[in-house]
């Protein structure tokens, strides 16, 4: 099964069954097909887990490779050329179908997976899906991994950025008044609501509260269904004809949050890049809403 956008094109999920039907198209001949398992944690090296443990013909892509982190910008992108090499690295041309994959406990595939899905998108690859439920969905459904690694041929993958999937801050603050995209805050409630211990919270004027793990279907292990998507989103105020702006703390969750969107039939979804962090250091007093 996979879960494809209204255009009909690359679908933005895959399921584990999905993806073992096409296993052979990754195996390293040719690059219709590329796999990446793309774990990061800000602790420890991803890597390690994928050198334990993978699915058969994955890859790892190094999420941070490159990256220069800033106090406004805490998870950075790496530069255009940058990602550019990496990706070609990887055998990966702009026609290769690219499905990524995370190991990050408890977030069904999306934590990470939704950030990589994101970095493809904002550097002009357009076919790249998410595997719904991650490396535990894979596992749970009784497919096989490996240590083994594959050698491919190096691609020819160009950057073309795209402007569309990522919105500044200079680019956020008109929509405080005109609302022509609505302003998605994926982070915790209490966060969003400053009831957090420890934590600066609030929220942006007019913004809505849709958490990240809200999304997320527990019993399956998955992203929720569209008509389930688009009644958390419901619930939470939002209008399915008009555009979305997420964020979180830093462009990570938010990526997820987007995808989400893009899955619950919103005309156009995008990432508010620097976030929370940004914001709280730039905004206006009257821009920060702190209960």
């Amino acid at each position: 099964m996979a879960t494809k956008p209204a255009d009909g094109d690359t679908p933005l999920l895959v399921s584990s069954a999905w993806l073992k039907e096409h296993l052979a198209e990754a195996a390293g001949v040719g690059n219709k097909l590329r796999i990446l398992d793309v774990t990061w944690y800000s602790a420890k090296n991803g890597k390690d887990d994928f050198d334990r443990s993978h699915i058969p013909g994955a890859l790892f892509f190094e999420l941070m490779k490159d990256v220069e982190n800033t106090p406004l910008f805490p998870r950075n992108l790496p530069p255009p050329e940058k990602f550019q090499e990496q990706v070609r690295s990887l055998g990966i041309d702009n026609d290769t179908h690219v499905v990524v994959y995370d190991n990050i406990p408890g977030k069904n595939g999306f934590f990470i997976g939704g950030r990589a899905f994101w970095m493809f998108k904002r550097f002009g690859h357009e076919k790249v899906s998410i595997l719904d439920g991650g490396f535990a969905k894979w596992i749970a459904d009784g497919n096989n991994t490996t240590s083994d690694t594959i050698s491919v041929n190096k691609g020819n993958f160009t950057v073309n950025p795209n402007n569309n999937f990522i919105r500044s801050f200079d680019e956020v603050i008109p929509l405080l008044t005109n609302q022509m995209e609505q302003v998605v805050d994926g982070r915790s409630s209490a966060q969003f609501n400053n009831t957090a211990e420890g934590y600066v919270g609030g929220h942006m004027p007019n913004a809505y509260n849709v958490p990240f793990e809200s999304l997320l279907d527990s019993s399956t292990g998955c992203m929720k269904s569209p008509e389930e998507l688009r009644k958390v989103f419901a619930d939470s105020g939002l209008n399915e004809n008009k555009p979305v702006v997420t964020l979180c703390n830093g462009g990570v969750s938010s990526c997820s949050v987007m995808v989400a969107a893009m899955i619950a039939g919103f005309p156009q979804a995008a990432v508010y890049h620097g976030g929370w962090t940004e914001w709280k250091q730039k905004a206006a007093p009257e821009q920060i809403i702190q209960p």
